[in-house]
């Protein structure tokens, strides 16, 4: 059967009761798709668990203050300030924070290192505490007192046949770790084995009409526990009253306390299985009833249930429970990793970027004490509990096992390309023993080569790249595996022809060379994503796995014009479109009688050398990205199931001109989470005009993704000596995290058998070897400050449609972006370049270069973001087509001239212009006012401005009559700046100057001019050198050079093309 239950319908998953996700909507937003699914990230999990402790230790810094709660005093070592403690040191473990140490001992020496006294020895609650003190004699073992009194009550119940003490499911955490913690202490038996007799006769004898009733609290069946004997049958859930009352939390101390114990516990212990049993068994039923907002509900059965009429459902202290007891099975191997690590990072997510307030640290929506759902109400996101304490125990108990489970993103890779399908296999070894002599950490490996472990139709062979892969994991080098589903093999394309590119003259291509596939042919896809499958199945959980590949440069290519292209391409119109009248309007079929009056007749935009019209063409290039992207949107989703904690990384070259499509959807989707791009500056060590194309890739690639880059192809070929060197410490202030050289040896064979590799073809290594080998030196010794993380207040705005239309305009908006991009590198100044419907636009300044098409959408967004108080600039040619690629019909720049306070009414070729210039100007040449500053400039055309409200701050002087070409206009509690030219930086250099000051906005380091530099956090300072001449540094104060270990005194040399890494002392 199946059951509707809030969003989702789940089947039946257990005999007695169904289980489903439920997310109320009671003043609650869970998170985005995106966003539960965001990868885990140590640096990330550690900056939540010290918010959220340190919110707690500055709230209650005394740790002998008692809690005062229900009239009632109770001294600082009750359970639920052990169980914060068990927390605290858990995450201590993980990171050692001397001030955690110092809070956990100040506390356990105030108390003596004493547990409960009195008619309380055998109580779990006051036993609680005795965790952390077995954790902090663990770290100090010639303390022996830290240890005596835990020790002492747990001899004492020993000394007893006694094992009826556990009787409410709480107790399980609150003590049974401890046994556990004594008997790998005291390498004694007997707590294991008491151990194991308490928790049987909690498990299976507990419930029933009273204590020791001689029921389980355990139901097997289900995989939950009751809490205890009053909840077991014939009590039902409150609200869903056929269902049985398991309690989030009282499951998540039973969950918790067996990861703790096989955590304690030697490997070999006796009953592990039993534990190891209870915990799987819970572990299939928690997977089932975890919410889809990440969360789980007060009442696991029962999900309508939140406890309250106030509260939106999410409860903290179970998920965060359930959360560590699931990555902790994930870390040791006990649970499959692909089937719980979804649920973890929804569950993670949930918790740090819901139930953490950001400004202070308070954890919301934790249930306070109690026995059952109804009880500690209401859980808010800002409702405090009568005890704080335990809930953020919980919580750093999940941020241990996840920050073990999340990845490093600290660190740096050097490696190569390598092709062992191009080399014998006895040279395997060989080139694996000298890449790990470079200090090479990883390698891409796969790419361009399907036949190779598909040779025909059906047919893997992967036994041979097995042998690769092992002598990669030996070596201790990390594997990129490219999955290569480009260029298809050619049985494949013999088999089914369709996937052959069609020239637009209608020749059918044979596959002569690579990237001849349409991507979008169906056939193709089915091939495509079987050996994708295929693939990431083999390899998944192999140790040398770093990242998954999905394709390689993507946007190279020809662009088919076969008749199943042309049938796909209608299918997509009529979708949009729905009519052809609706059709005619976008396309204006009226001009030069194109009408369509049925869909069949919509013929492809290109009939040989021949291009049609510009809506057309605007259309057909979007259809051709949707195709792309939906293909490479499968191919992740199909590594996400067989891989889910593998990375991806691609070398994201969507731009080429052969075939440029709307990489947006992707870098969007957190899908990709690791950008990549080939790096190629083009090997000079002088000139500096490619090497700044190429970080104008890195960022255009990038977008706002704060994910490392990574460079997984970096030149080598014939660069200049010391060029790559120079290349690679450029790209670490554009947040790259790898230089992966192209390639290892320079190829016998095919298309690029003359693109020289770090070994020349007989065998031998040159100099490019060396020059990557002392990269990888030399990274070593920083790496552990990097990969750098921009920090932006400048939006650059990119749109894929206006690069499309931009065939008629004298300077594309790609080449206006790449201008204002260089304008900030010059001044060493963090950007993002971004997409301004999906962006949150979080910037104090926003420049739109040439974005001809706006939509509503993105106007609208851009108006607010003015209106709030934001500046933005726009130059030339935007906001001048509407989303059809018809110009707008109403006053421009469409959407936006009220916001700009202008008209563009068209536009002058200077040129001609110049004819009667006041100053015998040629050719493109301008002089301007801009606020009486002279600025000279070239450009092709220039806007004809009308002012309505906005102050002209510059203009053009040098034809006939001035004309106003820049104006600022003052709207909502913004600033809208209009240049009736193309972005460039001679004109937008000292309007942004202006502006820097104005809006605060954070300057690049002081340097010499000709030095790239970033602060790379709050002390440490990178530098590069791009000129050919030794610059002098000036810092006040003490400076170290990590990389030449020496110490320098106020100011020092910087050679020419040379880097230096410093900290700063003062």
């Amino acid at each position: 059967m199946k059951v509707k239950t809030g969003y989702t319908y789940l089947l039946l998953v257990f005999p007695l009761f169904v289980l489903t996700s439920y997310t109320s909507n009671k003043e609650y937003t869970p998170l985005p798709e995106k966003e539960q699914m965001a990868p885990l990230k140590k640096e990330e999990v550690l900056n939540y668990a010290t918010l959220v402790n340190s919110y707690f230790m500055r709230k209650y810094p005394d740790v002998s203050a008692p809690s005062n709660v229900g009239g009632k005093q109770r001294d600082s070592k009750i359970w639920t300030r052990g169980v914060y403690y068990a927390g605290l040191m858990a995450m201590y473990t993980q990171n050692p924070n001397p001030t955690w140490l110092k809070y956990a001992t100040d506390w356990a020496e105030f108390h003596h290192w004493m547990a409960g006294v009195n008619k309380t020895i055998r109580h779990a609650d006051f036993q609680c505490c005795g965790q952390a003190y077995l954790d902090l004699y663990m770290l100090d073992k010639s303390k022996p007192e830290r240890k005596a009194h835990i020790k002492k009550l747990i001899d004492s119940m020993l000394a007893t046949d006694k094992i009826d003490d556990w009787d409410w499911v709480d107790a399980l955490f609150m003590a049974m770790p401890i046994f556990a913690q004594l008997g790998s202490i005291e390498k004694d038996n007997r707590y294991f084995e008491r151990m194991y007799e308490m928790y049987m006769y909690t498990r299976n004898k507990q419930g029933g009409e009273d204590r020791c009733g001689g029921t389980p609290l355990f139901n097997e069946q289900d995989g939950l526990w009751y809490r205890d004997h009053h909840y077991d049958p014939p009590y039902m859930d409150l609200i869903e009253t056929d269902k049985p009352c398991y309690w989030s939390r009282g499951n998540g101390w039973a969950y918790a306390a067996l990861a703790r114990v096989l955590q304690y516990a030697p490997k070999d212990v006796t009953h592990r299985n039993q534990y190891i049993y209870d915990f799987k068994r819970m572990s299939e039923s928690l997977l089932q009833c975890q919410r889809t907002d990440g969360f789980w509900s007060v009442s696991l059965a029962a999900p309508t249930n939140t406890g309250d009429s106030l509260s939106p459902g999410p409860e903290t202290s179970g998920t965060a429970l359930f959360v560590a007891g699931m990555a902790y099975g994930i870390n040791e191997g006990i649970l499959d990793r692909k089937t719980y690590l979804p649920t973890v990072i929804r569950g993670w997510n949930a918790l740090s970027k819901i139930a953490v307030r950001k400004e202070d640290g308070l954890l919301g929506y934790v249930q306070g004490a109690g026995s059952k759902p109804e009880d500690g109400q209401p859980m808010l996101a800002n409702h405090i509990p009568e005890f704080e304490d335990f809930g953020v125990g919980c919580f750093l108990l999940a941020a241990a096992e996840v920050y073990r489970l999340a990845e490093d993103v600290r660190g740096l890779y050097v490696g190569t390309n390598y092709h062992p399908h191009d080399v014998v296999p006895e040279q395997w070894e060989r080139d694996i023993r000298l890449m790990k002599e470079a200090g090479f950490t990883t390698v891409r490996l796969g790419h361009l080569a399907w036949d190779s472990y598909e040779p025909s139709d059906g047919r893997f062979e992967f036994e041979w790249f097995d042998q690769v892969m092992e002598l990669m994991y030996k070596a201790g080098i990390k594997v990129i595996l490219d999955i290569a589903v480009r260029p298809a093999p050619i049985w494949l394309h013999k088999k089914y022809p369709s996937i052959s590119i069609t020239a637009s003259d209608g020749d059918l291509l044979y596959p002569n060379r690579r990237y001849m596939e349409d991507v979008g042919d169906p056939m193709y896809q089915q091939y495509a994503l079987r050996f994708t499958d295929a693939m990431s199945k083999r390899y998944a959980n192999h140790p040398a796995l770093l990242a998954f590949g999905i394709d390689n440069e993507p946007g190279d290519g020809r662009i088919s014009y076969s008749k199943t292209v042309r049938q796909r391409f209608k299918t997509w119109l009529k979708n949009k479109y729905v009519t052809t009248d609706n059709l005619n309007k976008a396309w204006a079929g009226q001009r030069w009688s194109r009408r369509i009056s049925d869909f069949d007749e919509v013929g492809l935009p290109q009939s040989g050398s021949i291009p049609g019209q510009p809506e057309r063409m605007l259309d057909f290039r979007r259809f051709l990205s949707d195709e792309i992207n939906s293909f490479y949107f499968r191919m992740v989703d199909v590594i996400n199931r067989n891989a889910p904690s593998a990375l991806t990384n691609t070398n994201a070259w969507y731009y080429c001109d052969r075939k440029y499509y709307d990489y947006v959807p992707m870098a969007y989707s957190g899908k990709m989470t690791r950008e990549g791009a080939g790096f190629y500056p083009g090997g000079s060590l002088l000139s500096n005009p490619a090497l700044y194309d190429a970080l104008f890739g890195i960022a255009r690639i990038q977008f706002e993704s704060d994910n490392p880059f990574w460079c997984n192809e970096f030149a080598t070929m014939t660069s200049v000596p010391k060029a790559m060197r120079k290349y690679a410490y450029a790209t670490l202030m554009y947040g790259n995290q790898m230089v992966c050289g192209w390639t290892w040896q320079s190829m016998h064979g095919g298309e690029e058998q003359y693109f020289m590799g770090m070994m020349d073809w007989d065998g031998q290594l040159n100099r490019k070897y060396y020059e990557y080998k002392q990269i990888a030196e030399e990274f070593k010794k920083i790496e552990t400050f990097f990969p750098y993380k921009i920090n932006a207040e400048i939006g650059l705005a990119y749109s894929f449609p206006s690069q499309m239309v931009g065939s008629s305009y004298p300077v594309k908006h790609d080449t206006q972006l790449q201008h204002c991009f260089e304008l900030f590198l010059q001044k060493n100044m963090d950007v993002r370049i971004l997409d301004i419907n999906r962006s949150q636009l979080d910037y104090k300044l926003l420049i739109l270069p040439g974005i001809a098409v706006m939509d509503k959408a993105s106007a609208d967004k851009v108006e607010a973001f003015v209106k709030s108080g934001g500046t933005v600039i726009m130059t030339s040619h935007s906001a001048l087509l509407e989303e059809t690629g018809q110009v707008f019909a109403t006053t421009l720049p469409g959407h936006l001239n009220e916001v700009f306070g202008i008209r563009v009414g068209g536009f002058e070729e200077t040129k001609n212009m110049n004819e009667i210039s006041r100053l015998s100007y040629k050719e493109k040449e301008l002089l301007l006012d801009y606020q009486g500053q002279n600025v000279e400039t070239e450009s092709a055309r220039y806007d004809i401005l009308e002012v309505r409200g906005a102050k002209v701050l510059g203009k053009i002087v040098s034809l006939d009559k001035d004309y106003p070409v820049i104006t600022s206009h003052s709207y909502g509690k913004g600033q809208a700046i209009y240049v009736g030219l193309p972005a460039d930086n001679t004109v937008l250099n000292p309007i942004v100057d202006e502006l820097i000051e104005k809006l605060s906005i954070k300057k690049g380091p002081d340097v010499p001019e000709g030095i790239m530099a970033r602060k790379i956090d709050d002390n440490h300072l990178l530098m590069l050198n791009l000129t050919n001449e030794t610059k002098e540094v000036k810092i006040e104060g003490k400076t170290y050079s990590i990389l030449h270990n020496k110490n320098y005194n106020g100011s020092f040399n910087l050679a020419p093309q040379e880097p230096e890494f410093i900290e700063l002392k003062n």
